[in-house]
């Protein structure tokens, strides 16, 4: 089964910005991404289809009908979507204001250094296939420990350990070490969620 195109929102009020970083993330990922010059337009596309990722300029002014800037941006899209990850980037490389967005809930603050355009890609491509790692992880563990319980039952059953005691007292342990392994791996999954 092939897996549904991920939908990244580019938005930057320079037309040749967009069509640039537009063009870099589609080379490093398969994706669909629409592309938007006003961040209202974004909130209100978000409405009809959340995307996977947002990609936005913190200086959204070259427009004069922007009422927002890419930080008041992040914060409409973390109120109404907080589980979507969204990249600020900006050409100022102030590390205040690097650490002022992360704190209020983006992924990722990129300066636009010179490297940014083949940067860009990859960084996008790491964020979208990071959404995927816990709910993997969490299967791998789960069908290594399902394993590893009934490859102790088939010994015990088979009599390769043959002492009653240490097969009552070893079921009973990996049954606990089972369960504590799901219990974890479901809470890490689900504050990774919220």
């Amino acid at each position: 089964m092939r897996r549904k195109a991920k939908i990244i929102y580019i938005i930057d009020d320079s037309l040749y910005n967009l069509k640039a970083i537009d063009k870099k993330v589609k080379r490093s990922l398969r994706c669909k991404t629409k592309l938007f010059q006003d961040p209202n337009e974004a909130l209100k596309a978000m409405e009809q289809q959340t995307p996977d990722l947002v990609l936005t300029d913190y200086r959204l002014d070259h427009h004069l009908h922007n009422e927002l800037s890419g930080e008041q941006l992040l914060l409409a899209v973390k109120k109404s979507h907080p589980d979507v990850p969204v990249l600020v980037y900006s050409s100022s490389k102030n590390e205040l204001l690097a650490l002022r967005l992360i704190a209020q809930g983006a992924e990722e603050f990129i300066p636009r250094s010179k490297a940014f355009y083949q940067e860009i890609g990859p960084i996008s491509a790491f964020h979208i296939n990071r959404l995927r790692l816990p709910l993997q992880g969490a299967k791998v563990a789960i069908f290594s420990t399902l394993l590893l319980t009934i490859t102790f039952f088939v010994l015990i059953s088979v009599g390769l350990i043959t002492f009653a005691s240490f097969s009552i007292i070893g079921s009973i342990v990996l049954l606990g070490i089972t369960v504590f392994v799901i219990e974890m791996i479901t809470r890490k999954y689900r504050s990774q969620q919220i």
